[in-house]
């Protein structure tokens, strides 16, 4: 589930630096400020880039423990959700535009029901896996 859920942060994180940057910075809009928003989108990327380390990690200890080390996922899952708030205020900002913009409200309308996805998963994981799978 952890890499699903890594997945849905790396689309996201991509989604952001490839797609919705360079549209936010050629803006055509009158009274658009481009640099709050970008500077914005920046922020929120760096925090889920951390957040994929930390899914990532979790994944390697997985690995080299034999046993899926769930503790301290729950405020990741958390962070994920709340950095998935101001995409919405940006797709809806940008849901009223011309079709280019449209379709940035889409991505991020997308973007942030991946980011709800992944830190649902983060949060449910630890108490659907048991304490000792061995005695199935």
């Amino acid at each position: 589930m952890l890499y699903i859920a890594s997945g849905l942060v790396i689309f996201v994180i991509l989604s952001i630096i490839i797609r919705v940057i360079p549209h936010v910075i050629n803006d055509p809009t009158p009274g658009a400020a481009p640099e709050n928003s970008v500077a914005a989108l920046w922020v929120i990327a760096g925090i889920q880039l951390i957040i994929l380390a930390v899914l990532i990690g979790k994944i390697a200890l997985s690995h080299r423990y034999r046993r899926l080390n769930q503790t301290g996922l729950s405020i990741p899952g958390i962070i994920l959700i709340l950095t998935g708030l101001p995409l919405l205020d940006a797709g809806g900002a940008y849901q009223d535009y011309n079709s280019d913009m449209s379709g940035m409200a889409f991505l991020l309308a997308t973007c942030v029901l991946f980011d709800m996805l992944a830190g649902i998963i983060a949060i449910i994981l630890p108490s659907g896996i048991p304490d000792n799978p061995d005695k199935r």
